[in-house]
């Protein structure tokens, strides 16, 4: 699995229990990814712990917060809010990880900018498969907002992201200039066993016109192109994520571009992850067979049917 931090990767975990919170500490430890597993029972907690105040002064910043929804006191909701509102906590990825997977909550929490939804599993073996799929996303495919003098390494996107699931019921969306490209992505998708047709639309304006359209389906995802003629993907994803109706779906930053500032400015304005574009058609597998394998757990916000 290739990784791109020269330093272990800063996973906080916020939960009430703390036998739950021990479960996804043990899950992790068999994973390729360098990392260091911190817990907080309340939100009350994590607030001092990701601001570095009270008994956590001079605590490290998370680069990942996995989040419970139900918890005494001040809950998962609040927390989320309080994080998606604090200009300086905002790029922080938070990934719900809780025992509803009530629609409601699921919409609600995308809706207050949550990067992802998990169920709690019930089993061991799922929740080793539940942090498998974890680590192969956002430890390897993905690109997390850096922190102040961190040391980056160009990365791969080398991989043996199982694909698990027979089909994949995401509806996705590419926001994609290059036809070829798209092409490309449309072809594996489908190889990968992509149950919905990858849509296409080559422009933010035209994207955004297909969102708003009145009795269309919306996607469950977006893989949205930084670099777009007229309105680029910048300006797309704030008019996405300012959008009430819209919000909630959930995009990702599927692009060249590919540095420091960019991925803040991305987190900044509510992405919900950022991935580099592949090179080759090999690693163009491995990103979608990562996407397939990671959704195979994670929700989107759509009601069920």
């Amino acid at each position: 699995m290739g990784e791109y931090l020269t330093r272990p990767v800063e996973i906080l975990m916020v939960d009430d229990d703390d036998v739950d919170a021990g479960l996804v500490r043990d899950a992790l430890k068999g994973l390729p990814v360098s990392h260091r597993f911190n817990w907080v029972p309340g939100g009350e907690e994590a607030l001092d712990y990701l601001r570095g105040s009270g008994s956590y002064a001079g605590s490290l910043r998370p680069d990942l917060v996995i989040l419970d929804l139900n918890m005494p006191g001040m809950d998962g909701r609040q927390v989320l809010r309080e994080i998606k509102g604090d200009a300086d906590l905002k790029t922080i990825p938070v990934l719900i990880m809780t025992t509803s997977d009530h629609w409601e909550d699921i919409r609600d929490s995308f809706a207050n900018y949550c990067n992802g939804y998990l169920t709690k599993p019930y089993g061991w073996r799922e929740l080793k498969q539940m942090m498998n799929a974890l680590n192969n996303y956002w430890f390897s495919l993905v690109r997390l907002p850096p922190h102040p003098g961190d040391e980056v390494r160009e990365r791969c996107v080398a991989g043996t992201a199982p694909f698990e699931t027979d089909e994949c019921h995401v509806k996705v969306l590419l926001v994609e200039d290059d036809e070829i490209f798209a092409e490309t992505v449309e072809r594996t998708a489908r190889g990968l066993g992509f149950a919905c047709p990858v849509d296409v639309v080559t422009s933010g304006e035209a994207a955004l016109v297909l969102l708003r359209e009145e009795g269309v389906e919306k996607p469950d995802l977006i893989l949205l192109d930084l670099v777009l003629p007229g309105a680029d993907g910048r300006e797309t994803l704030i008019e996405i994520k300012n959008d009430p109706n819209l919000r909630g779906i959930q995009v990702v930053a599927f692009t060249g571009v590919d540095d420091d500032r960019a991925t803040l400015e991305i987190y900044r304005a509510h992405a919900n992850a950022f991935v580099r574009k592949p090179n080759t058609l090999a690693e163009m597998e491995q990103v979608f067979a990562t996407i397939a394998y990671w959704y195979s757990f994670a929700h989107v916000a759509r009601e069920a049917d």
